[in-house]
């Protein structure tokens, strides 16, 4: 990918990686938060979605983190 786009950015499919979240965290609220971490556009919003997600569960933040 790299070679052939090099200025490309590069994003994990959110639905495969909510897959394995899933079997550790469960819940519609983790679920809405590792979503919303996934469409933050801009670092500020980024910022926002990770707090949110370490007030609810501090180990889904940790995993998200990861």
């Amino acid at each position: 990918m790299a070679k052939i786009w090099p200025d490309a950015e590069h994003r994990f499919c959110v639905r495969h990686m909510y897959q394995n979240f899933h079997k550790i965290h469960k819940g519609e609220q983790l679920k809405n938060n590792l979503w919303a971490i996934a469409r933050a556009t801009n670092v500020p919003a980024y910022t926002r979605a990770m707090e949110k997600m370490k007030q609810d569960s501090f180990d889904a933040y940790k995993w998200a983190k990861k």
